[in-house]
Parts: C-alpha cells; sequence; structure tokens
C-alpha cells in the first residue's frame, strides 16, 4: 500500500541531500578563496566534509545492520541545518568554513546509509532498478546544487550568502521529505510486522577470501572515483580564477558533469546486459579517469564541457554499479555493514586524495592537479581489475 509513496518520499530525501550538499561546497570553496586561502590549502579545507563519513561510516552502517535507520534520517537532517546556518551567518570566517564542513559530512554519510539500506533491501531481481533509480533521483541533486552559483555571481567571483541561504531552503525540503519517509517507514512496520532484529556476528561481515578481494577492489575503484569527483568540484573554482572563467560558467561546467552523470545512470541497466557488473566498474572507472585528464589540455572552454560531461557519463555508470556489486555480493546479514565500508572508502578518497592533490597545486596548478588526479584514479581502477579476472565479462542478457 505504502510502497509506492515510500519510494516517491526516498527519492525525494536523496534529491535534496544532495543539493545541499553540492550546492554548498562549491560555495565553501569561494568563500575561502574570498577570505585569502591559497589554492593549495583548499584540498585541506574540503577534506573536512569526510573526516565524519571516514571514522563513522562503519559503525553508521552497523546501526542501520541493527535497525536504527530512522535515528540515522534525523541525524541527517539535523546536522545538515546546523550546518547551513553557520554558513550562513558567518560565511568568510575560516573556523565556520572549516567546522561547517565536518557538521555537513556529518549529515551527508548519516543520509547516505539510511537511504542506502532501504534500498538495498529491494528483491535480488529488482536491485539493479532500485540502485538504478536510487542513483538517477541523487544526480538530479548533484545536478540542481551547483547551478547556484551560475545565479548568484557575474564575475570570476559568487555571492556566497545568497549560495548558502538558497541551500538553506534545501534543507527545508531534507527535513519535510525525511519526516514524510519516517512516517510512512512506520506505517508499513506497523501493517507488515518484522522478526526482531539480532545482531549479526562479527564473522557475518566476513565474506570468503576470494569474495572478499572482489569486495574491497570494487571498494578501492569507488574511492578512487570519488577522489576524482572530489578535486574536481574543489579545484575547478581555483581553475575557473585562474584562466579568467566566470563563477557562473564554472557552476554551468560542474552542471554538465551532473548531466553527465545523469546519462551514466540511465545506461546502467542497458550496459549490465551487455558486461557484467564487475568488469562495467572497471572499464567506466578507467574511462572516467582518462576523460577527466584532458581537463589540462589547452582548450576553449566549451572543450571543458565535453571532457566534464563524458567523464561525468562515466563515472555515473561506475558508481551505482559498484553499490549494485557490494549489495549483491556482501553477506546478506551485513549488506549495510559493507555498504558503509564503501563509503568509508570513498571517505578516505575525499579526505585524503584533495591535500594530496593540493601538494601538485603549488607546481601544476589546478588544471595540473585535476589531469594527475585523474590518471591516477585509472591506473589504479586498472590495477584493481586482477581481482576480477575470474569473473566472466558477459552481462544478465
Amino acid at each position: 500500500m505504502y510502497g509506492r509513496m515510500l519510494s516517491v518520499a526516498l527519492m525525494s530525501n536523496a534529491t535534496m541531500l544532495q543539493f545541499v550538499s553540492h550546492g554548498a561546497r562549491p560555495a565553501i570553496s569561494y568563500s575561502a578563496l574570498q577570505a585569502g586561502v591559497g589554492t593549495g590549502l583548499l584540498g585541506a579545507l574540503a577534506a573536512t566534509f569526510s573526516v565524519v563519513p571516514l571514522l563513522g561510516a562503519i559503525p553508521l552502517g552497523r546501526m542501520a545492520d541493527r535497525g536504527h535507520v530512522i535515528s540515522l534520517i534525523f541525524a541527517a537532517c539535523f546536522s545538515q541545518i546546523c550546518a547551513v546556518l553557520g554558513l550562513i551567518l558567518w560565511p568568510t570566517q575560516l573556523v565556520v568554513l572549516l567546522l561547517g564542513g565536518v557538521v555537513l559530512g556529518l549529515g551527508h554519510v548519516c543520509g547516505v546509509v539510511a537511504q542506502q539500506t532501504l534500498v538495498a533491501r529491494s528483491p535480488a531481481h529488482l536491485l539493479n532498478r532500485a540502485f538504478s533509480q536510487y542513483t538517477f533521483f541523487g544526480t538530479l541533486g548533484q545536478l540542481a546544487g551547483p547551478l547556484l552559483l551560475s545565479v548568484s555571481g557575474q564575475d570570476t567571483s559568487a555571492d556566497v550568502v545568497m549560495v548558502f541561504a538558497l541551500v538553506g531552503l534545501g534543507t527545508l525540503a531534507v527535513l519535510a521529505s525525511a519526516l514524510a519517509l519516517v512516517v510512512l517507514l512506520r506505517r508499513e512496520a506497523s501493517d507488515h510486522p518484522q522478526p526482531s532484529i539480532v545482531q549479526a556476528p562479527r564473522e557475518a561481515a566476513r565474506p570468503a577470501s576470494s569474495a572478499r578481494r572482489r569486495l574491497i577492489a570494487s571498494v578501492v575503484i569507488s574511492t578512487v572515483m570519488l577522489a576524482v569527483v572530489d578535486v574536481v568540484t574543489i579545484y575547478l573554482p581555483a581553475w575557473g580564477v585562474e584562466h579568467g572563467v566566470l563563477a557562473a560558467t564554472v557552476g554551468l561546467l560542474l552542471v554538465s558533469r551532473a548531466f553527465g552523470l545523469l546519462a551514466g545512470r540511465v545506461l546502467v541497466q542497458p550496459l549490465l546486459r551487455l558486461v557484467s557488473r564487475a568488469w562495467l566498474q572497471v572499464l567506466s572507472a578507467i574511462v572516467a579517469g582518462l576523460a577527466t585528464a584532458a581537463i589540462a589540455w589547452p582548450a576553449p572552454v566549451l572543450f571543458a564541457f565535453a571532457v566534464l560531461f563524458s567523464s561525468g557519463v562515466a563515472i555515473g555508470i561506475c558508481q551505482p554499479v559498484s553499490m549494485i556489486y557490494v549489495s549483491a555480493t556482501a553477506p546478506p546479514n551485513a549488506v549495510s555493514t559493507w555498504l558503509s565500508i564503501r563509503l568509508s572508502g570513498n571517505s578516505a578518497g575525499m579526505l585524503f586524495g584533495p591535500p594530496l592533490a593540493g601538494l601538485l597545486a603549488f607546481a601544476l596548478g589546478p588544471a595540473g592537479v585535476i589531469a594527475g588526479t585523474s590518471l591516477c584514479a585509472a591506473l589504479i581502477s586498472g590495477a584493481a581489475a586482477t581481482a576480477f579476472r575470474a569473473e566472466s565479462m558477459e552481462g544478465t542478457g
């Protein structure tokens, strides 16, 4: 009875959660630049978003496996509202930017763990469709968030107060969709009581060694892809300032990548009929790394649009396939835990990737940072493919 309404509430919550994060984070970069932070330190500032996800994703996943999904949904709302409120009130205070990134990251990981846990409950034959749909709607938020930059400034800077205020409206939508989701979950639980959840033994999260190698390889691929996404998000504003590109155009460049991500989500199911989950994530990760690296090529801005759209398509294929693969391969009573291990890996890439890339910024500039990170990601993804050598490349037909 509540299936369709529950799906609408979940997808709405996913969209708005991503909207808030992807709207606020580029604005934090502009705030830092306006406060006098150098481009080499932007990576360290951006890494604050990933501190809590790195340390907390796995414990939060275990919470979800024990049935505390609703608590995570409310924690996500509260954290995002607090973070954005601070950024609205003190938009150029470095301490607030640091703390805002940390609290925003807390809200993001709580929401994502809860959402992915609910999606992973789908029947096995609907898993591809469920995760494709979930990532599609999440990408809508990733697309809409950067659009805020394109309405906030007509030069190489941006009106960060306006952006944060609009993001603040987004947090209210997160809260509204979360309340609807919780009401529907409780009604569904009362109509269809589930057996008491018993905590799985620690060994349950440890699959056979061959499956563990494949799960870890999938996590590694997802990690390096998120590092590429994050480095582009953080350093593209600096690239725009260096090349005299308007803030509005930088926002549209990020939107073009989001359109690519959206297109990639649509292609997931057809491609899985041709190529297996394991190999599709490998091939799309390599293509994404090579495509993003082309940003360093001296060419008109239109070329940058093509590059970011192409890399977005490849990443848009890789990320949901990685989630599907982990969900299908992990032990049934520890799916949320393994999805959270994947999230923790993603956060490690987001935490350590930008600061390490920042070391390159002093020598190579923003374009060199993006290209270098992307090439490394392609090489690492190729190396991780050895874990899948025993798997067929054929899809489901």
